[in-house]
């Protein structure tokens, strides 16, 4: 298939759609305009990283690599080089989305929300990073003035960047609300920013709103005596729903108008992090006690705040503060001086990291100690169980064995992972029959999967078609780029999908 330079491609992401939430409520007419467009578009399952590498999944379909390439795994990591954290909007981690090249062969860009991807810096592209977005985003916009433009035309997002802390059930239905008034706002944007900007041009927008409902609203709860989770989450996007004949219109014919999900979310209990921390403290020599964190002062001077004050004051501490804050609560129990594996900052899984002598600046220790320290937390970890008698983990994954790349040192060394079908276990038997609990309150019921969806309706007169049902996460680089007749670019992985 041969592309042409003044192609128009719409990508509307809903981020961490759950591909059989978003099936059912299309089936039972909840979405009925989504559902006549996905009946009529070709349509494919994604494949992604994102049951491993939470955070690294919108900068592997930016760069079309796999995180090894481009090292983003979380918003806050860790930086050997400084022995400490930083946002990964650190230069160290910059990284070069496909669409700078479609923007160098002069083609208009509208970039809204891409969570994890920077600027790209060119004439011709309008772009906004953190209007409204679930994950922690350095706000930034291209032009400079094009952010605070687009703010005072469409408005303050209700959206912020998660606190990740425990909702009743009043709060969730207020948060259900606040999305929808969220996704109304986004969808109305696209519809106006396509009118106005006609003809040729790449187009993106990620919806935010959908992932942080996934993490809250993931498992099977009545909300109230007529809302559900799943209701929820279909009255979230009702919005987008009844602006999408106007959307399709404003995109125009001669448009390929592409709906997807990277990942989805599914219910899991977020256990992994405080009960692994235990056991790395056992393959340590150490007490489980001592990965059990006890308030320091300032937790101590949050607690005693209202929790509307408390989380107003963190989103407005500066972002580094906030990500060196977070290594901090992410570190309990360890000791950089005598630990030959630390835990480091990570969603859903234990993210591991060796202490090595020549990589990590102050690193103390050899491969073959780290390596030990390892093998013995994969044994203690196999011996737990659930308290319904699945094995607690499901196992050790060595993040080098899986990712490679010329920043695959950035990345955990290891992840102890969750048993994915353990759902809201707050104690685990350990090794020796040994009770450990998770003293943290769960925040969230919701984890990313590694699975997601694409709908595509070609442009009018188009040939481009889906070629494939099951797409990867790095084939969306080479891929779109091919509509414009752009050829790959050396470092990306995936394989055109379009016939």
């Amino acid at each position: 298939m041969t592309g042409s330079n003044d192609a128009r491609v719409v990508v509307i992401a809903l981020d961490a759609m759950e591909l059989t939430v978003f099936e059912h409520l299309l089936e039972v007419g909840s979405l009925a305009n989504l559902a006549r467009f996905a009946r009529e578009a070709g349509r494919a399952t994604v494949r992604s990283d994102g049951d491993t590498l939470h955070g690294s999944l919108w900068p592997t379909f930016a760069t079309g690599a796999n995180p090894g390439f481009h090292g983003m795994y979380f918003w806050t990591q860790w930086m050997e080089e400084e022995m400490g954290y930083a946002r990964n909007s650190h230069p160290a981690l910059t990284i070069t989305p496909f669409w700078d090249a479609l923007a160098e062969s002069g083609v208009p860009l509208t970039i809204i929300d891409p969570p994890y991807v920077p600027l790209v810096r060119r004439p011709g592209v309008l772009q906004i990073n953190a209007w409204g977005t679930h994950d922690e985003i350095e706000p930034a916009s291209w032009p400079a003035a094009y952010g605070a433009s687009f703010r005072k035309r469409f408005g303050k997002h209700p959206l912020e960047f998660d606190t990740v802390e425990p909702h009743g059930l009043k709060e969730k239905l207020a948060m259900v609300a606040s999305l929808g008034r969220g996704v109304d706002m986004r969808a109305q944007a696209i519809g106006t920013i396509l009118r106005e900007r006609r003809g040729s041009g790449f187009f993106l927008c990620a919806f935010g709103e959908t992932h942080k409902a996934g993490h809250y609203v993931a498992a099977p709860q009545q909300l109230s005596g007529t809302a559900t989770n799943v209701s929820a989450l279909g009255d979230i996007l009702r919005p987008l729903d009844d602006a999408w004949p106007e959307i399709i219109d404003a995109a125009g014919p001669d448009a390929h108008i592409v709906l997807l999900a990277l990942h989805g979310m599914v219910e899991q209990v977020d256990y992994s992090g405080g009960l692994g921390n235990q056991l790395l403290a056992l393959a340590l020599g150490k007490k489980p006690e001592a990965a059990v964190a006890a308030p320091d002062a300032l937790r101590r001077l949050r607690d005693l705040m209202p929790d509307s004050v408390h989380r107003a004051i963190w989103r407005r501490l500066p972002g580094p503060l906030r990500a060196a804050r977070q290594g901090v609560l992410s570190s309990v129990g360890g000791d950089l001086a005598h630990d030959p594996v630390f835990r480091i900052a990570h969603d859903g899984h234990l993210g591991l990291r060796m202490n090595l002598e020549g990589r990590e600046r102050d690193g103390r220790f050899g491969p073959g100690e780290a390596e030990a320290a390892l093998a013995r937390l994969a044994g203690l970890a196999a011996e737990c169980k659930a308290p319904d008698g699945q094995p607690a983990f499901e196992s050790l994954l060595r993040i080098g064995e899986r990712f490679a790349g010329p920043r695959a040192h950035r990345l955990p060394d290891a992840l102890l992972l969750a048993t994915p079908t353990v759902h809201r276990a707050t104690t685990i038997l350990g090794p020796g029959g040994r009770e450990l609990a998770n003293h943290d309150p769960e925040a969230r019921n919701g984890i990313h999967t590694g699975r997601g969806f694409l709908f595509m309706r070609g442009a009018s007169g188009s040939t481009a078609s889906l070629a494939r049902t099951e797409v990867d996460n790095r084939d969306f680089a080479p891929s779109l780029l091919s509509l414009y007749g752009v050829p790959s670019q050396r470092h990306h992985e995936g394989t055109v999908f379009f016939g």
